[in-house]
C-alpha cells in the first residue's frame, strides 16, 4: 500500500468513536502492513486484552504488545506519525499509546485469539493465559 493509502486508513481510524475498537483497528493495520512471517507479528496483552474479554467493563488507555518484531513495528509506527519515548509510542491525533515491553509471550501461542476487525486481523493473548498473568500480577 502507498503512504497515501495508509494515511487514509489512519484518518478513518480517527473517526472510530469507541476507543477499544480504534485501538484494535490500528493494531490490525500493523498486522496488514508487516510482511507475513511464520510467527505472529505481535500479541496484545495486558489491560487492552482484558478490556476486550470483559467487553469494556475494564477500561485502559494503552495497548501493550509482545513482539519479536519490535524494531519493525517501531519503524512502521514512526512512519505513521507516532512519537517514541523509550519503549512507548504515542499518536496524538489517534489518541493511542502503544508499548512493546517484551519480545517473549508469557503464555501459549496456540491459545492466542485471532480477531477480525474490518477484514483485518489482530492477535490477543488467550483468555486462560491472561487470567494467569493477572493473578500473578495480583500476588506480586
Amino acid at each position: 500500500m502507498s503512504k497515501t493509502e495508509w494515511c487514509v486508513k489512519l484518518d478513518y481510524a480517527k473517526t472510530i468513536a469507541d476507543p477499544l475498537r480504534r485501538r484494535l483497528y490500528v493494531c490490525a493495520l500493523v498486522t496488514a502492513a508487516l510482511p507475513q512471517a511464520k510467527k505472529l507479528p505481535y500479541v496484545i496483552v495486558g489491560g487492552n486484552a482484558l478490556e476486550f474479554y470483559t467487553l469494556g467493563a475494564y477500561a485502559t488507555v494503552d495497548v501493550v504488545l509482545v513482539s519479536e518484531r519490535r524494531t519493525e513495528i517501531g519503524n512502521l509506527l514512526a512512519s505513521w506519525g507516532f512519537d517514541q519515548t523509550g519503549r512507548h509510542w504515542h499518536h496524538v491525533g489517534l489518541d493511542i499509546a502503544i508499548e512493546i515491553p517484551d519480545n517473549i509471550l508469557a503464555g501459549s501461542e496456540d491459545k492466542v485469539t485471532r480477531v477480525e476487525i474490518e477484514d483485518l486481523t489482530v492477535y490477543i493473548i488467550g483468555v486462560e493465559d491472561l487470567i494467569i498473568d493477572r493473578l500473578g500480577a495480583y500476588v506480586h
